[in-house]
């Protein structure tokens, strides 16, 4: 029983030995679920549109009428729709706010799982508070056209009334010789 006992002990003390000898073990990678991964895919597509719009921003008129020219030229998917509506929102001209805002309404409603919609929402939201600013510029400037039109007819009505005063003949003064 004890050479049992000794064999068995060598033997563990071999196995030991052998254990400690051997490579280091490497951590294991660690383990990304479908749902991490999800994400990541998300996190990049937005990184990918926001460079994007920064892109836009930092062109010139005449660069973003190109973009625009080229990007109708294009097939028209969701993805050239969003760089359109990106594309028109800062272009300034008549109308291209209302219809980056008109067009950004109609993808978010057709589009649930797009990379591009947390962005698009964000901006829609930005561009129909930047759009109700200068609707309400437009009407203060209408307000301050008329206010100034009435101002130069009540300036006009006051230099008449002058005009008609002095051409008025001047009313002798009572001499004193009437008195008497």
């Amino acid at each position: 029983m004890m050479q049992n006992l000794n064999r068995l002990l060598a033997a563990l003390l071999a196995c030991g030995l052998l254990n400690a000898c051997a490579a280091p073990r490497r951590p294991a990678a660690p383990v990304v679920s479908a749902e991490q991964q999800r994400q990541q895919k998300a996190d990049q597509a937005l990184r990918e549109w926001l460079v994007l719009y920064q892109r836009y921003q930092g062109m010139s008129p005449a660069e973003l009428s190109r973009e625009a020219a080229r990007l109708g030229e294009l097939k028209r998917s969701e993805t050239v729709q969003v760089q359109q509506v990106m594309v028109w929102s800062q272009l300034r001209g008549a109308g291209d706010l209302a219809r980056a805002v008109q067009q950004g309404d109609e993808l978010l409603k057709r589009a649930e799982n797009a990379s591009w919609r947390p962005l698009l929402h964000v901006l829609q939201t930005q561009w129909q508070q930047q759009r109700k600013q200068e609707e309400q510029v437009d009407r203060l400037n209408a307000q301050w056209k008329d206010e100034k039109k009435r101002a130069d007819q009540l300036n006009d009505k006051l230099e008449g009334m002058k005009a008609i005063e002095r051409s008025l003949a001047p009313k002798p003064a009572p001499t004193p010789e009437a008195s008497r």
